[in-house]
């Protein structure tokens, strides 16, 4: 059966471990053993079996199966350079970064996804509850509907139906979204099959996440077309991969080269790297870069959850008002009959 890779929570704390085992200068096999005892998925790997024998963490990483490409490749060619440590604490950022991403996206999704369960449960208790035992009372001491009330009360009915089965329905393809993910990672996860139907916000997310990529990449002076296929593995089929995969490419070309070409910066960020590439600084400006575009998709997903909130809520008041008019007005006309 095959492991579970590390979370990105873990991965930023075994990145931020290592780098300080590098920048320490004590022995890196001692210090290792210390800190594989802090991750339990790696108490029964021969991470320091392999490290003994070859001197590599690469390898040692890339043998458990529980660390992604992107890092076990970065690890690699920084050992090649010896800035082990520069490169570890770029990946704790990056993997910091991505997990603060996902945080901030789940509670993006989940305020409006709670109001729309209380809101639907609410309703469907109201009308199919609530509401007949007025109407039966009502009807007793004959009562009427007026033409719009009993008109808003259909209304009302078929929005609470309809509410009920999106609601089902959505249980059971997050449910079956899941299940797919687990059986095989390479797939999409929930949050990523949610982000594809906010294209604005994915393409954000996906384009941080893709400079801060290029920025390690840079960093380790991997550029090769290589290179080009490691970073395209970690990302999301949407909008960024699909631009990134149509350019087309000749065998010398490299990542700068398809950065260029793919045109997904605006000009004037094109135009900066074009400089830095010229220049022999494409590592610093890219970093500049990435950090710009991060606060880029962090503004939009700002953005996104402000136009999510006063939609969800306005839609609840205007249904549980419109539950409630159903239901004040008959207790009014039947309070007037009785001579309340």
């Amino acid at each position: 059966m095959t492991q579970n890779r590390l979370r990105n929570v873990e991965l930023a704390s075994f990145c931020t471990q290592c780098a300080l085992l590098y920048g320490s200068g004590s022995n890196i096999e001692t210090g290792l053993n210390l800190v594989v005892q802090s991750f339990p998925a790696l108490k029964n790997s021969d991470v320091l079996v392999d490290f003994k024998e070859h001197h590599r963490l690469s390898r040692a990483l890339s043998n458990t199966q529980l660390f992604d490409e992107l890092m076990v490749q970065s690890l690699a060619l920084a050992e090649e350079l010896g800035r082990e440590e520069t490169i570890l604490d770029k990946l704790a950022m990056f993997y910091e970064r991505k997990q603060s991403q996902r945080d901030a996206l789940w509670d993006l999704l989940y305020l409006p996804f709670i109001l729309f369960t209380v809101l639907t449960l609410l309703v469907n208790v109201m009308v199919w509850v609530v509401l007949p035992i007025f109407q039966s009372i009502f009807m007793q001491v004959g009562g009427s509907y007026p033409f719009w009330l009993g008109f808003m009360l259909n209304g009302v009915k078929i929005f609470a139906v309809a509410s009920f089965v999106i609601l089902a329905i959505g249980m059971v393809f997050a449910l079956w979204i899941s299940i797919r993910y687990l059986q095989d990672k390479r797939r999409n996860d929930l949050l990523d099959t949610l982000l594809g139907w906010m294209p604005k916000t994915s393409y954000a997310l996906d384009l941080a996440f893709f400079s801060f990529e290029a920025e390690i990449c840079f960093e380790v002076g991997y550029q090769s077309q290589s290179a080009i296929g490691l970073i395209l593995n970690t990302l999301a089929q949407r909008r960024l991969y699909k631009m990134l995969k149509k350019v087309e490419l000749v065998e010398s070309d490299g990542l700068i080269d398809l950065i260029l070409k793919s045109e997904i910066y605006d000009a004037l960020e094109t135009n900066t790297l074009k400089i830095a590439y010229a220049t022999g600084r494409l590592d610093r400006t890219m970093a500049g870069v990435a950090q710009r575009v991060q606060r880029q998709a962090s503004s939009q997903m700002e953005n996104t959850l402000n136009r999510l909130e006063p939609i969800a809520i306005g839609i609840l008041a205007i249904s549980v008002g419109s539950v409630l008019i159903a239901l004040l007005l008959p207790l009014l006309q039947a309070m007037q009959v009785l001579g309340f």
